[in-house]
């Protein structure tokens, strides 16, 4: 049985990070990105696991630069 509070935020979590794949992908400026990270830590995803999800569905030149991004917001 589906709890009816999860399924929502597990669209909003998809779609989050949808929205940081892309702006990983296509270079978005670095605002953009602190962002969604934001976002998504306050949602309860560690930083860590954004760049591991990052690392496997858009490589690790994009990972990268989320690390560094993540580390000049000290995040």
């Amino acid at each position: 049985m589906s709890d009816d509070t999860t399924t929502p935020k597990t669209l909003w979590s998809e779609t989050q990070f949808e929205v940081l794949y892309s702006a990983i992908q296509k270079k978005g400026p670095d605002r953009e990105i602190v962002e969604i990270v934001k976002d998504l830590k306050e949602r309860g995803f560690p930083p860590k696991y954004l760049v591991e999800k990052v690392q496997d569905k858009v490589g690790m030149t994009s990972a990268n630069r989320l690390k560094g991004i993540i580390r000049d917001a000290n995040l």
